[in-house]
Formats: C-alpha cells, structure tokens, sequence
C-alpha cells in the first residue's frame, strides 16, 4: 500500500510539473507577444514622429522664410 501511494503520488506530481510547465510556456508566450507588440509599436511610433519632424520641417521653414522676407 505503501509502495503504491509514492507511485500515485509520483505520477500525480509529475502531471502536476507538467502541467507549470505548459502554464510557464504559455504565460512566456504572452509576454513575449507583449514584448513583440509593444517594440512594434514603439517603432511604428518613432517613426511616425520621424515622418512628423521631416514633414514639419519644410513646413516650418517655408513658413519662416515669408515671414523674414
């Protein structure tokens, strides 16, 4: 009897490790979807306010040469 509730026990534990590891994978997916999603749009970002800059800047300096002329 004694013999036979280690082995349950041992199979019940290592269902159980299993099981932490398939929730640690999952859980590592996530964050590094989070990762993935949160450099993508801090790059996407970046470069709009790239875009904004060079986009303002013949603006801003055709706005200014009238102006001093």
């Amino acid at each position: 009897v004694s013999a036979g509730t280690t082995s349950t026990n041992f199979s019940g534990t290592k269902e159980a490790a299993s099981q932490d590891v398939k929730k640690d994978v999952s859980s590592l997916r996530y964050i590094a979807l989070q990762n993935w999603f949160h450099e993508a749009h801090l790059e996407s970002s970046t470069s709009n306010a790239q875009d904004a800059c060079k986009a303002d800047a013949p603006e801003s300096s055709g706005n200014s040469n009238p102006t001093a002329t």
